[in-house]
Order: C-alpha cells, then sequence, then structure tokens
C-alpha cells in the first residue's frame, strides 16, 4: 500500500539544536569550542549547517552536554534524510510546474 509521506517544510540542522543549548546553559561560543577542542571558526561552521555531526564531534558533545552521542548521530541523520525528501519534492514540483507550462505554451502556438 503506499501513503502520501509528510515531508517537512524545513530540516533542522542539529547546529541549531546545539546553538539553543550552550545559549540556555549560558555558555559562549568562544568557551565552548574551547572545552571541544575545536577552534571557533569550525564551532561557527558547525553551528551555522555548513558543517556536520561527525562521529568525533557526537562523542565531544557527549562528553560536554550529556547528551548521548547516538542522539547527535540520529539528528544529523534525520537532517539529511528530511534535506533529500524536500529537494526530492521541490524538484517533483518544479517537473509538474514545467509540464503544465508547456501545455500552456503548445496550446498558445495551437490557437
Amino acid at each position: 500500500m503506499i501513503t502520501n509521506k509528510l515531508v517537512p517544510f524545513i530540516a533542522t540542522h542539529p547546529g541549531e539544536v546545539i546553538k539553543d543549548e550552550i545559549e540556555a546553559r549560558n555558555i559562549s561560543q568562544q568557551t565552548f569550542a574551547s572545552l571541544l577542542g575545536v577552534e571557533v571558526s569550525y564551532l561557527d561552521e558547525l553551528l551555522n549547517a555548513k558543517r556536520n555531526i561527525t562521529v568525533d564531534i557526537a562523542l565531544l558533545l557527549e562528553k560536554e552536554l550529556k547528551i548521548p552521542a547516538s542522539f547527535w548521530l540520529n539528528l544529523q541523520s534525520q537532517y539529511n534524510l528530511d534535506s533529500r525528501e524536500i529537494e526530492m519534492k521541490y524538484a517533483k514540483t518544479i517537473t509538474k510546474q514545467q509540464k503544465q507550462e508547456q501545455l500552456v505554451f503548445e496550446e498558445l502556438l495551437i490557437n
């Protein structure tokens, strides 16, 4: 049986969750980067969805935030899936729209 799968409107990158978490704990990005042992620029890229969660980063996050590494890795996987599904849905929408425009164009040529 085929069902219509709900596709999220946006995908939430794990960096957004990390950003919320360190803000809630009143930890600056500079301090948190130091705790993780990474450059501030690396953390900034992670928080702004320019880098993905790796196993090593997930383990560091677990150590510093006491949130299991599996949570971070699952969040990254879900982000990857959601992003791909959004891309596919958008591509289908564009294709459908292009077909409709082509039909209108052909109709105009005939008349």
